[in-house]
């Protein structure tokens, strides 16, 4: 593997795990939202929670690829 190729492996992964980064911020605020509204939908409240769930367990596979990748000895 040359170190073009690794390069943009590294710029992928990084995009990545900022883009994955950023949906679960921004559906963890939604939830937040949802919660401290006058009337709080609980259903609507609980389907957002799971749904920032698996948003944060994407991040935290992406951070952890990115991770790997910086440590690993090329």
């Amino acid at each position: 593997m040359t170190i073009k190729t690794l390069e943009v492996i590294h710029k992928l992964l990084i995009e990545n795990e900022q883009r994955a980064n950023a949906e679960y911020l921004a559906a963890r605020r939604l939830q937040h939202e949802f919660e401290d509204r006058e009337a709080p939908d609980k259903g609507l409240i609980e389907r957002q929670t799971a749904a920032a769930n698996e948003l944060m367990t994407g991040h935290i596979k992406a951070s952890n690829a990115l991770e790997y990748f910086e440590t690993h000895e090329w």
